[in-house]
């Protein structure tokens, strides 16, 4: 064959119009198995739920700040720093208000 031209091709693999990537991909049957499938089952799910406590805890510890944070500000702009009574409601506006802004009701 001369120097430059192309070999013609003599099985469809060859063929540059074949997708090289779906003959080169792994089915189930070839992906190596691990030895102790058991073990890795459990190291995952650990994993996970050591993910998920942590989500939580970090849910848990914003939310307590942004909680404190709205008690200091009613605390210095409505109660002028003093105690309000046990069970009184401090400001029907500001809760009516943040309902209003969806802040009080879960958003479908």
């Amino acid at each position: 064959m001369k120097r430059g031209t192309k070999k013609p091709a003599s099985r469809k693999e060859d063929s540059p119009l074949v997708n090289r990537s779906s003959r080169d991909k792994k089915t189930a049957t070839d992906i190596a198995v691990p030895a102790q499938p058991v073990a890795l089952l459990s190291d995952v799910r650990e994993l996970i739920q050591q993910a998920r406590a942590s989500i939580a805890r970090a849910i848990d510890s914003g939310l307590v700040m942004l909680y404190w944070h709205v008690g200091q500000r009613m605390r210095q702009d409505i109660l002028k720093e003093k105690r309000a009574e046990y069970g009184s409601q401090i400001n029907p506006y500001l809760k009516v208000s943040l309902h209003q802004a969806r802040f009080g009701q879960i958003k479908p």
